[in-house]
């Protein structure tokens, strides 16, 4: 017999509660940003910046020569400090700088596991080179430097955590960026769970964000998300969904986008500088939404609960719905679903 659910994957009144930050506790070393045992820098050319979602502490930066992802051992590596600063030394190339581990501050002093992040090669010595979500974009696809340029400010290698801003265009999508990785890969329900694959989904990202005209735009984000993040669901050289995420393919895109839509929201597509701790709290309030409904996708995929479509018009509205009968159906306002046949 055909059963048919409807998930509503938006609503946290009917099906969400509240997720648990999702922070570590750094040791000594990586959080002071110390030389560690393994850092080893060297080459004609130094190079320093800033590791910025937050300021990321206690991250190591390398440079990966062979382009494979990982440090090996004759590849120059540093340590980011308390203030996400780092010093390297390396010879020039067409390699890249990649982030791994570290942790950032929230905006109540939680630290935060922070995402792995990719830059260009600096072509000069002495060059200020960092990375942040606009230098993953560009490292992955280099077309889009001239885009982001174009935005003002530092364009692409704009230092997205400075205290004096950066033009509100550039940082709504190093934001739809950053949350949408962090829905993905955010606590014990995190779809993306190693480095590579959150990598290579940036790399997805970029490639959709190279086909958008006019980057910044509300259109343009949600598009590029959406597009950048079924291509890396839809690849298993990215990610091997398990079956229950394999049904919620939809849920998970959708969730993403209303991460972005909070980015929207809070942050205007202005040329004005715009802070971003002025609008932290309120993007860590709508991931906490958008990591529980992935959270909560995952939960009904594995003990499915069956509902009658209905409600108003309107997102709250339940005025049609029926009881809730011994928890066989549970009540769900009109607004978003997923149909699963079984």
């Amino acid at each position: 017999m055909l059963n048919i659910f409807y998930f509503l994957f938006i609503s946290l009144l009917v099906f969400g509660c509240a997720k648990k930050e999702d922070s570590t506790s750094s040791s000594d070393d990586s959080s002071s940003g110390s030389i560690t045992l393994d850092d080893s820098s060297s080459g004609s050319m130094l190079l320093s910046g800033k590791i910025a979602q937050g300021y990321v502490r206690g991250a190591k930066v390398f440079a990966d020569v062979d382009g494979d992802g990982i440090r090996d051992s004759n590849e120059s590596q540093a340590t980011s400090d308390t203030s996400g600063s780092y010093d390297l030394k390396a010879d020039p190339g067409s390699w890249m700088l990649i982030t791994s581990g570290g942790t950032f501050l929230d905006s109540k002093g939680n630290e935060v596991n922070a995402l792995p992040m990719k830059a260009p090669a600096p072509t000069t010595s002495g060059a200020t080179s960092n990375v942040t979500p606009l230098t993953s974009l560009v490292a992955a696809n280099p077309s889009l430097k001239a885009k982001l340029d174009a935005l003002g400010g530092d364009g692409w290698n704009a230092d997205i955590a400075s205290s004096s801003g950066v033009p509100g265009k550039l940082l709504r999508i190093a934001q739809a960026v950053e949350q949408t990785m962090m829905t993905l890969s955010t606590g014990s329900n995190a779809v993306l769970t190693t480095d590579s694959s959150k990598l290579k989904t940036l790399d997805k990202l970029a490639d959709a964000f190279a086909m958008q005209e006019n980057i910044s735009s509300n259109e343009a984000l949600a598009a590029a998300t959406q597009e950048g993040v079924l291509n890396a669901l839809n690849d298993e050289n990215v990610v091997i969904l398990s079956a229950d995420q394999k049904k919620i393919k939809g849920a998970l895109v959708d969730a993403t986008l209303v991460a972005v839509d909070s980015v929207t929201a809070a942050i205007s597509d202005t040329s004005e500088a715009v802070v971003e701790t002025s609008v932290a709290s309120t993007l860590e309030a709508a991931l906490d939404n958008a990591t529980s409904v992935v959270g909560t996708a995952l939960n009904l995929a594995s003990n499915p609960k069956y509902a009658k479509f209905c409600g108003g018009s309107s997102l709250t509205d339940i005025s049609s719905c029926p009881s809730i009968d011994d928890s066989s159906y549970l009540a769900v306002a009109r607004f978003g679903y997923v149909v699963y046949a079984e």
